[in-house]
């Protein structure tokens, strides 16, 4: 119910990238996980990404898809070896066990997955 001095506010989030495989990983896992440019994080969020577990919300076409917890990789380059070009790091669900291909797969790319930290603090 709307009561006076209630405000909209829009819901703020990090592009990420869900369409590419970690060439460590045996097998196809497209979507597993996802990349981000880190100037993106730091806009959104006030500070740089360090590793570590976020409690985020994932959002699809500004719906919310999925809540829970990621965990981040802060490589501070790139990382050919497994697919990471220069300027992104990368990210998952987590635990790794909840985390599946497909769930950050974005068509057309960077346009549908958007990560919403609801606690700034690293877990």
């Amino acid at each position: 119910q709307w009561q006076t001095g209630d405000m909209i506010v829009p819901r703020q989030g990090v592009p990420v990238n869900g369409d590419w495989d970690n060439q460590l990983i045996a097998g196809v896992d497209t979507g597993k996980y996802f990349l981000f440019v880190p100037s993106d994080w730091e806009a959104v969020f006030g500070s740089s990404p360090t590793t570590g577990i976020y409690n985020v919300v994932q959002l699809r076409n500004s719906e919310v898809i999925w809540q829970g917890q990621i965990y981040i990789w802060n490589y501070a380059g790139s990382r050919p070896e497994i697919g990471i070009p220069d300027g992104f790091e990368q990210g998952r669900r987590h635990p790794g066990d909840v985390s599946a291909p497909g769930q950050w797969v974005s068509v057309p790319p960077w346009s549908m997955s958007l990560l919403s930290i609801e606690s700034s603090t690293i877990l």
